[in-house]
């Protein structure tokens, strides 16, 4: 299971983001920032190998997994060496079209992406226009998803 996991999260890195058909345009810059923050001292100043977007119907929630290396990283490092951090992003809803969206200052609906069966199962396709920023700040995890020009 753990090895899969991994596989699927290198593929999805080597593959890159996923993009949204037509009619994903997000309109003015947003910027939707995850509240967790999560310690990332355990992997000091290793690589990331791999991160990838999940919406749990249990929570009714998308997630971001990061992983990184515990130890340099080589293409032998056995998945004990990999640490993966989840956070969340609570203001995003999922329509019953399977839309992820958010809502803007004026509580219009903005697309972000959708969720779609690919090759690892269901995945989370990122709207064009869509970024996902995830990087570790003094020693803590930061993620957002940034629509627009709200870089």
């Amino acid at each position: 299971m753990k090895m899969r996991l991994l596989f699927a999260l290198l593929m999805a890195a080597a593959i890159g983001p996923l993009q949204a058909g037509p009619g994903a345009d997000a309109g003015p810059a947003l910027r939707i920032t995850s509240p967790d923050h999560p310690a990332t001292w355990e992997v000091g100043f290793n690589d990331k190998v791999g991160q990838a977007l999940r919406w749990s119907e249990r929570d009714g929630m998308l997630y971001l997994d990061v992983t990184y290396s515990r130890i340099t990283y080589t293409d032998t490092t056995p998945p004990s060496d990999f640490k993966t951090y989840t956070v969340a992003f609570p203001g995003v809803q999922m329509d019953p079209a399977g839309n992820l969206y958010t809502l803007n200052d004026r509580k219009q609906k903005v697309v972000i992406g959708s969720r779609a069966t690919g090759p690892f199962g269901k995945q989370i396709a990122l709207a064009r226009g869509v970024d996902l920023s995830a990087h570790r700040h003094q020693g803590h995890l930061n993620a957002s998803l940034v629509i627009g020009n709200a870089r």
